[in-house]
């Protein structure tokens, strides 16, 4: 990732972001599974909403199986300049003097943003941006696998985000692998990470977070997945799915290598000569052109609209000074308008200010705010205010969200914990529960909160039984240790509450 290191470097003396967008006009395109907004103009709107088409139909195309949200399309700002990209960049990104990123990915429980800048000057001496779309791509990787992101070692995940940055997309074909000079060069001017190092790192490990050993893995990473995802095309192999495969079965990074990839040894020898070798392969995947423009639909976005959606950008962006600004603003011009209603109550529920979080997640819903966000969190909001007059709103907000997004897990393990604080419904809430497994299988929470629902209905031996399938779910020894925590406490309460349960049994009766 030697790219995203070596930055181009903008001095600011002071950093003033100017939030205000009245001189801008916004123009919207919205094409079948993207929303374009920018405030540069509409020609440029199509090429990119019909670039984010391709794009995605070659990403589904290599990764049959992913999905992504058809009930909340990804959207897409694209900026004219960079004043207005940096009015809206992360505020972790805000205050650097090295600014290295034309596109910025923001993915939020309720919808998705990229902030796209095609000015970027990737042709600056520093950099080794080959084209706008290289981070996109990079990104859309991730976004794609996010399903099994919690299962992907950290080298595969970022090593396949670089090997597909590398894809030129065309009308009707794509060119994939193509080599990154400058990680090769960096490869051959540094001692390469040891394989197994590279195999069991994790975000926390030296060899991935060290500023000069970091630099090498996120390198050594592109290499080694180059070098197998071409081997397995030449070959016509899946060393990379079997590795994969064995790692959802439990076993750990080095185990599921050698049985995937053979002999470690000489992995490490294959990749060095890998490394050093002259000339690099590419494949070419043949598409079909998926996209007709005359049907994208195109609109005038008023003022405040634009800047509501700019809010919430900025509120997830960290940005809530910014965005609190911003829908003043908003409000003030609009005082009916429900996103900035909605993205008001997000941010106070952020800043850890519940009643207001409620009264304006309240007031988005009386304005007719169709988000499932909106009624999952100000059911969330009364729950966490414990006033049980608002019961019923409790559940019928839960049941309105699970309604509006039917795949959205945290609405049904919610109203589950609601049902089973109330001790009420305890058969319903374990069935809630296994929704909310079925939706997301590697939430370990999930697995507890319905061990804990079978608990209070007192199913110890259930509850026993869910937990021992938590358990090969967790990961790391402080998940492994909250499992057994949980079994232990279910095995003390049955111990204690069996002889009362056989006591009150008909068969004891009689």
């Amino acid at each position: 990732m030697l790219k995203h290191l070596a930055g181009l470097v903008l001095v600011f003396a002071a950093v003033t972001v100017s939030w205000a967008s009245s001189a801008d006009r916004w123009v919207e395109v919205r094409s079948p599974h993207f929303v374009v907004l920018t405030n540069s103009n509409e020609q440029e709107a199509r090429q990119v909403a019909g670039q984010f088409e391709r794009m995605r139909s070659v990403f589904h195309m290599l990764f049959p199986a992913a999905s992504d949200a058809a009930d909340s399309p990804l959207i897409v700002l694209v900026f004219k300049n960079e004043k207005s990209f940096l009015a809206l960049a992360p505020e972790g990104e805000l205050h650097k003097q090295e600014f290295n990123f034309a596109s910025v990915f923001l993915g939020t429980p309720d919808k998705d943003y990229v902030l796209l800048w095609l000015g970027f000057p990737v042709n600056h001496p520093l950099l080794t941006i080959y084209h706008p779309w290289e981070m996109v791509y990079h990104d859309y990787t991730f976004y794609m696998l996010r399903n099994v992101d919690a299962w992907l070692p950290l080298w595969l995940k970022d090593g396949l985000g670089e090997f597909y940055a590398n894809t030129d997309i065309r009308d009707k074909y794509a060119v994939l692998g193509e080599t990154s000079e400058g990680e090769i060069n960096f490869l051959r001017h540094n001692r390469l990470l040891p394989v197994t190092t590279l195999l069991q790192s994790d975000s926390s490990s030296p060899s991935a977070v060290n500023k000069k050993t970091g630099s090498v893995f996120y390198a050594e990473s592109w290499a080694l997945t180059h070098y197998l995802m071409l081997h397995d095309s030449e070959k016509k192999t899946q060393q990379i799915q079997e590795y994969v495969r064995l790692l959802l079965q439990h076993k750990d990074s080095i185990t599921a290598a050698q049985e995937a990839f053979g002999d470690l040894t000489k992995l490490q020898q294959a990749l060095h000569k890998y490394v050093e070798q002259s000339r690099f392969k590419a494949y070419r995947l043949n598409t079909a052109d998926v996209v007709d423009e005359a049907s994208f639909q195109v609109r005038s976005v008023p003022t405040p609209e634009a800047d509501a959606i700019r809010a919430d950008v900025l509120v997830n962006a960290r940005r809530t000074q910014d965005a609190q600004a911003l829908l003043d603003n908003v409000l003030q011009e609009d005082p009916k308008n429900v996103l900035a209603h909605e993205t008001m109550g997000a941010l106070k529920f952020r800043e850890g200010d519940i009643a207001g979080a409620k009264q304006w997640y309240g007031e988005a819903i009386q304005l007719g705010s169709d988000s499932y966000l909106a009624h999952y969190y100000y059911a969330r909001t009364c729950m966490q205010a414990g006033d049980k007059g608002e019961d019923g709103a409790i559940e019928s907000n839960l049941r309105a969200a699970i309604k509006l997004n039917p795949n959205f897990a945290p609405s049904y393990d919610t109203l589950a914990s609601f049902y089973a604080s109330r001790h009420e419904k305890l058969n319903e809430a374990y069935m809630l529960n296994l929704e909310a497994v079925q939706l997301e299988p590697y939430n370990l929470n999930y697995r507890i909160n319905a061990a804990d629902v079978l608990a209070e209905n007192q199913k110890f031996d259930s509850a026993l039984s869910v937990l021992k399938f938590a358990a090969e779910v967790a990961k790391t020894p402080a998940e492994i240790d909250l499992v057994q925590s949980h079994i232990r406490h279910i095995e003390e309460y049955k111990a204690k509450h069996a002889p009362i349960q056989s006591a009150n049994s008909p068969d004891t009766k009689r």
